[in-house]
């Protein structure tokens, strides 16, 4: 089982279990864990930056409300950590499937996946635009006006914030 999880066919996750890689994506996903958390972070803002660039061109009024409901959520969360991070992880993966590029999708996907494996290192998805409701809406309103530049640079501002 080691020699399948260094060829990237298998993952383990502490606590959870094995899993079975996809054969195509295991050489990218395998590669990523060479790769500094800055080099992650700062390739998946780019990821973020495209697909909220692209979601302003080719977002649907379903989408954007699909987003706006599930922005109101959290609220209704709790305290609950897990609950929140699951909850970010799904909405940001909302905003950036609403780009309508599958492949944007799913690297942003494997990339963000990378990064929640990196947890021990006190790593997320969070360190985007989590629990930063006026910055969502912000971004919501440039992607529904379909101003791109805006968008990009409401996710900007959040990211040079960050440390």
């Amino acid at each position: 089982m080691r020699v399948l999880v260094s060829e990237g066919l298998l993952e383990t996750r502490q606590g959870s279990g094995t899993y079975v890689c996809s054969p195509a994506a295991a050489p990218f996903e395998k590669n990523l864990r060479h790769y500094s958390l800055r080099d992650k972070r700062e390739v998946l803002g780019a990821i973020y930056r495209q697909a909220v660039s692209l979601a302003a061109r080719h977002s649907t009024p379903s989408q954007i409300e699909e987003i706006r409901s599930a922005l109101a959520k959290p609220h209704r969360l709790g305290t609950d950590p897990a609950d929140r991070e699951a909850h970010a992880a799904d909405l940001h993966r909302q905003i950036v499937s609403s780009s309508g590029n599958k492949m944007l999708v799913d690297l942003y996907m494997s990339l963000a996946a990378a990064l929640r494996n990196d947890q021990e290192l006190g790593v997320s998805e969070s360190w985007m635009l989590v629990d930063r409701t006026a910055c969502l809406s912000s971004l919501l309103n440039s992607i529904e006006a379909r101003d791109a530049d805006s968008a990009s640079a409401v996710v900007e501002q959040v990211i040079e914030k960050q440390p």
